[in-house]
């Protein structure tokens, strides 16, 4: 953190001290509603990422078609745009926005909101009071501050949203029986009423992770999918300086995917059947199997491969990453004449037999290799 603010107020600085001294620094622009309608009495915030502090902004609501002109000292901010009071308009966010002289934003359009409500119960149909609501926009996963987003005594909730939003609702502050966490994901174009929401007892799930020598691995990240394919909410999920873990999740079962953390080199574990009924020590993950570097004994293309690992993504969940679960992807260089190919070994694993617990495990020595060559900078799929 400390860096990240010297960084920002470094470069700051080298932008500040290249402007003239004279010069009137200014936010422009024009607020409008999502028909290109300019909008009266809006409000314009803004926030100093260096100081970290709100700066107080004389003349900052638009005039009478949504135009406004205000006058702000230099600095790296976030801005808000905001409707007047007591309208259903979305406040729109820009963050490290670098003011010096005059910034023009051009047109910046406010959607219209909607209220979401319903009501919260456990799974005895008692209201769960104090449940905070977390609100991200769908398209990018950036969180929108919705006011009043948790629970009143009766369980009851009702929020102002944008129309694509992905919902959680999170216990971990509601006294009473532990409950696991609840996503959803909602398009909201009218006033809606989502009824009553139950959330179901939730079970900690704990364990550690070291590596081959029995040291503890930190940071290592916890995915618990169930047997629909659906991916749980998690809060608290990944392991702590000892290597523990200790994470909430409904009764069901389960398959873990354990993400080490990139500095690790280690790849990435996976854990099938998983049953869950109850609190569940599910014992010492060991990661010790560590990423190869590709070698020079091996041929592609009639040619001869040789290099050093390059910059694959070598994670567990193949939805976001490279790293697709069941396959190890290793990277090298494919040297030959005239040319240069980014090429990549694949191991297709095969899974171990069950544990005692009735676990499998998925790894790259538990398979066979074969080898891709591609151009650098193309992916293959999956």
């Amino acid at each position: 953190m400390l860096i990240n603010m010297l960084e920002k107020a470094t470069a700051l600085m080298a932008v500040l001290f290249a402007a003239p001294l004279a010069q009137a620094d200014t936010i422009a622009g024009q607020i409008v509603d999502i028909n290109g309608v300019g909008i009266a009495n809006g409000d314009v915030d803004a926030f100093d990422l260096v100081g970290e502090e709100e700066i107080t902004l004389t003349g900052d609501s638009t005039d009478a078609n949504g135009f406004f002109n205000i006058t702000i000292p230099a600095g790296l901010y976030l801005l808000t745009f905001q409707g007047p009071p007591g309208s259903l308009f979305i406040d729109f966010e820009m963050t490290d926005v670098l003011v010096t002289g005059t910034v023009d934003f051009g047109m910046i359009t406010l959607e219209t909101g909607h209220f979401l409500s319903g009501r919260v119960l456990d799974e005895s149909s008692f209201p769960v009071p104090f449940c905070d609501l977390d609100v991200f926009h769908g398209a990018t996963g950036i969180p929108f501050n919705a006011s009043g987003a948790r629970t009143d005594l009766f369980g009851n909730f009702s929020i102002l949203v944008p129309a694509d939003i992905l919902l959680h609702f999170d216990p971990r502050g509601v006294i009473g029986p532990t409950l696991a966490p609840l996503a959803m994901e909602l398009v909201v174009t009218v006033d809606t009423n989502l009824g009553d929401i139950t959330l179901v007892p939730g079970y900690a799930t704990t364990g550690s992770v070291v590596d081959g020598l029995g040291n503890p691995v930190q940071g290592a990240k916890f995915e618990f999918t169930d047997e629909f394919g659906v991916e749980a909410l998690t809060y608290n999920d990944s392991t702590d300086v000892n290597g523990g873990f200790d994470i909430v999740v409904a009764a069901g079962t389960w398959e873990i995917i354990i993400c080490p953390p990139g500095a690790a080199s280690m790849v990435g574990e996976e854990l099938i059947g998983v049953v869950i009924t109850g609190a569940t020590d599910i014992g010492t993950t060991v990661s010790s199997r560590r990423r190869s570097p590709v070698r020079n004994d091996y041929r592609l293309d009639g040619r001869a491969g040789s290099g050093s690992r390059c910059g694959c993504e070598e994670r567990c969940d193949g939805r976001k990453h490279h790293f697709v679960r069941g396959r190890y992807q290793w990277c090298g260089r494919l040297l030959g004449p005239g040319s240069s190919r980014d090429v990549r070994r694949i191991l297709h694993c095969a899974e171990r037999s069950g544990d005692q617990h009735g676990r499998r495990r998925c790894g790259p020595h538990a398979g066979r290799w074969s080898a891709h060559s591609m151009p650098a900078g193309q992916r293959r799929g999956p």
